[in-house]
């Protein structure tokens, strides 16, 4: 039996809080995985752009949510919505040019942040990260469910 619980519970804690994403290129770390989940389902959805739904599910969150998000990023100039032609019932959220480039900014400077955590920590421990922490998150989902 692994006798040191309270220190494991405690690390997830603090990975749980920390957050890479809030503040790079002005977005918060919300709104920064909204534009990146519609931008993946854009591609998804030949290029049709990213259903309400779609992306709620993407990111564990109601579609009320996402909505609110969306009109946010649409305010600031960054998302769009589209009725869809075949079917006027359902609308899709497509990243502008400008909030292509806020996306850009973004996953440069990330990958930035991250490039210099893999320095620092090495890329095999990263590795071992990775794996270990893929296999903590499936059993705890096998568990849990």
């Amino acid at each position: 039996m692994y006798e040191n619980k309270q220190a494991l519970f405690d690390t997830y804690r603090r990975l749980k809080r920390l957050d890479l994403t809030s503040g790079i290129a002005g977005l918060s770390s919300g709104d920064f995985a909204l534009l990146r989940v519609v931008d993946a389902l854009g591609s998804d959805n030949d290029g049709q752009g990213a259903e309400v739904s779609q992306a709620a599910r993407q990111l564990g969150v109601s579609a009320p949510a996402v909505s609110k998000g969306i009109r946010k990023l649409e305010e600031l100039g960054y998302l769009e919505r589209n009725i869809n032609k075949n079917d006027r019932r359902f609308t899709f959220i497509t990243l502008t040019p400008k909030g292509s480039t806020a996306l850009a900014e973004a996953n440069a400077k990330l990958y930035e942040i991250l490039d210099r955590i893999i320095s620092r920590v090495g890329k095999e421990n990263i590795d071992t990260l990775d794996r270990l922490l893929n296999e903590f998150i499936d059993a705890a989902n096998e568990i849990k469910n």
